[in-house]
């Protein structure tokens, strides 16, 4: 090849040895200057030396390019996929807190609202601290804590009893969530069909007409009171 040899790409190109900057350096406010030509041993040239072989610049140019190129689909990771049972149900196997704060239902008095501002929970916070820190209200399971907060009632107790006081409380975490329920819209859980309806009052019929201690409810035996478990109890870690 001649001492005329040229190689270039988009930015840059080689003419004799010589590095030279076909866009010119950039100002840092989406413009460019006047391109300019780096040479010998200048700030700014590729090799320093005027003397350097076109062979050697054009070599360093096309690793450049190499190493810039951007990574081909087939060498990106593949797409996340859930992990799935034997039988094709999601694999959901694990420890999972049950910790957290948001009511599974959103309030009446935050209807229409989905999010709290980080003002507002952070006064929730506040006022869950001056409630149940201490030890002398009783245990808010399930969203009762929430509640007990944005209402800011003067002290907790439970309407239905409690046998044991917030001393046993997990620590609770709160969000900007109104609700769990993110659909509906509205955070409520919808009206029960009439078969629903039916079936809940088959089982609670059953539930009243025991024959003996072995058709008790795997909840009444406190062994668990279903999946998913909705609301913090006592532990608040179903494994």
């Amino acid at each position: 090849m001649s001492d005329r040899s040229f190689v270039s790409s988009d930015r840059y190109a080689a003419r004799n040895g010589k590095f030279v900057s076909l866009a010119g350096p950039h100002n840092g406010l989406g413009a460019r200057s006047a391109p300019k030509r780096h040479c010998g041993n200048q700030s700014g040239a590729l090799l320093g030396n005027q003397g350097q072989s076109p062979w050697l610049v054009a070599l360093m140019i096309a690793i450049a390019l190499v190493i810039g190129a951007p990574v081909s689909a087939a060498g990106q990771h593949p797409t996340w996929t859930a992990p799935r049972t034997p039988y094709g149900h999601p694999d959901l196997q694990g420890v999972w807190l049950n910790n957290s704060a948001t009511p599974f239902e959103r309030p009446k008095a935050l209807e229409g609202r989905q999010f709290l501002t980080d003002e507002e929970v952070a006064e929730l916070k506040r006022r869950a601290d001056r409630l149940f820190k201490d030890g002398n209200a009783d245990l808010p399971v399930g969203d009762n804590l929430f509640l007990a907060a944005l209402n800011n009632v003067e002290q907790f107790r439970n309407p239905n009893g409690a046998n044991r006081s917030s001393a046993y409380m997990i620590e609770r975490e709160f969000d900007n969530r109104t609700s769990l329920i993110v659909d509906p819209p509205d955070g409520r859980i919808p009206a029960l069909t009439a078969e629903a309806q039916r079936r809940r009052a088959a089982t609670a019929a059953r539930e009243r007409a025991l024959a003996g201690p072995e058709d008790f409810n795997n909840n009444t035996r406190c062994i668990t009171p279903g999946m998913p478990r909705i609301g913090a109890g006592a532990a608040g870690d179903p494994q």
